[in-house]
């Protein structure tokens, strides 16, 4: 039996981005053991990578929890505990969303197609 992708995208991604936050936690203790060592800030590799790549891979999850975190005061790291959430929520919405696309489909049934200009006048 075939495994929806509203149940795989939500683990593979939520396990990512799982990673991810514990990567970047442990950068931060590692900036704030080094205090102003750094004249330009940390560098780029390794100790941005996994915040960029989390803001990468999550953006929308970032649009729906950043507000939610600024409402709670929540500052890094402690934002993960609303952007967590927001992530699987994202990928299941997009897994169900690709597992209905999907069934359509395979039963044959063309979803109506329509263009922004659909309502354009042709002539």
């Amino acid at each position: 039996m075939k495994v929806p992708l509203r149940y795989i995208l939500p683990a593979v991604m939520g396990l990512v981005s799982a990673v991810l936050m514990v990567w970047d936690l442990h950068n931060q203790r590692i900036i704030m053991s080094m205090g102003m060592a750094w004249d330009t800030g940390a560098p780029l590799w390794p100790y941005q990578t996994p915040d960029t790549l989390l803001f990468a891979l999550n953006v929308p999850a970032y649009l729906i929890a950043t507000p939610i975190s600024r409402l709670l005061n929540l500052l890094v790291p402690k934002h993960y505990f609303a952007l967590y959430p927001a992530i699987l929520l994202w990928w299941w919405l997009a897994g169900l969303y690709l597992d209905k696309r999907f069934v359509r489909e395979r039963l044959g049934k063309p979803e109506p197609r329509q263009s922004c200009f659909a309502c354009w006048p042709s002539g």
